[in-house]
């Protein structure tokens, strides 16, 4: 009938893999998906459109419900994309079906509708929301890349998205820089490292961005004050002191004190008149050190290619 069989196919062979690694262990975790951002025409089938089809599910990614009369039931622990944008983190997928950072909630709600119709489950009882690849190149290494001081703040926003949208493991690609060949285009290689490569591993230069993926903070300006969140780099509890500055230059000076939970994770809203567009905070557990310095100003959209 002209429909793409892949989605099917990758069903059966998912439940035969789930049952046969839960045999051996129950408490084994099967990650399923691993899903490219994009749809390419004949080649391979949009994220959204191919967990639908695998799922039983129909609908637009605002209302998404199950196919009368399709009763299969696909086993995974978790479902795993790889949201790779082409723009800032909060730029838009060029297709509704394809995948950013943003869109992220749109998988989240589609597979929370798929549960709901019991055709997806989960013998830990819900099958969680993976980003198993995600990154941009930096500049430098690459000439194309995402400059390094705007990348820290890029990558604190994509966590704080992926976390808004329920996304429980969030994994950059990768640790180091790719090695180039001479004459290689910087789009065939990842120079998204969170280390510069050197000539050993022992001898890589951490990037400015790596603090922002350790410790990522974010905030954003609110008609009265602003909002935080942001994760202790040790992933422990902590007691969290924000700091902030009303406009573009000036002190930072405390204003508010919170709790981080038992996995790191600490947000608020400050209600305090003044702060501007210009603005900006940062985070600092005490007795350990600093996040970067968040700006309040809005995040700008531009095309930028994740890979250079």
């Amino acid at each position: 009938n002209g429909a793409p069989s892949a989605p099917y196919t990758f069903r059966n062979l998912l439940n035969a893999f789930y049952d046969a690694v839960h045999s051996v262990n129950n408490s084994n975790f099967v990650i399923a998906g691993g899903l490219a951002p994009n749809a390419v025409p004949g080649k391979a089938i949009a994220p959204l459109d191919f967990t639908r089809r695998a799922l039983c599910m129909t609908g637009s990614y605002k209302r998404p419900k199950p196919i009368r009369g399709c009763n299969f039931k696909v086993k995974a622990d978790a479902w795993a994309v790889h949201p790779y944008t082409t723009g800032s983190p909060v730029h838009s997928p060029s297709k509704p079906d394809n995948m950013t950072v943003s869109a992220l909630p749109r998988m989240t709600n589609l597979l929370r509708k798929a549960t709901q119709a019991k055709r997806l489950t989960s013998r830990f009882g819900r099958t969680q929301l993976w980003v198993t690849e995600f990154s941009w190149d930096s500049k430098p290494s690459d000439p194309g890349g995402v400059p390094s001081k705007l990348l820290s703040r890029w990558v604190a926003q994509a966590m704080y998205l992926a976390y808004k949208a329920n996304v429980q493991t969030f994994t950059w690609f990768g640790l180091r820089d790719q090695a180039r060949s001479s004459g290689q285009k910087w789009s065939d290689t990842f120079e998204s490292g969170l280390y510069f490569r050197r000539a050993s591993v022992d001898k890589d230069k951490a990037k400015p961005v790596l603090k922002a993926f350790r410790q990522p903070f974010y905030a954003e300006k609110t008609r009265a004050g602003f909002r935080f969140w942001g994760r202790t780099a040790d992933s422990q509890k902590a007691t969290v002191d924000i700091f902030g500055r009303r406009k573009g230059s000036g002190r930072f000076s405390r204003v508010t004190t919170v709790q981080a939970n038992a996995n790191g994770l600490f947000a608020g809203v400050v209600r305090r008149r003044g702060f501007t567009a210009r603005g900006s905070v940062f985070a600092k557990p005490r007795g350990a050190s600093s996040s970067i310095a968040f700006g309040l100003w809005k995040t700008r959209d531009f095309y930028q290619p994740p890979f250079g």
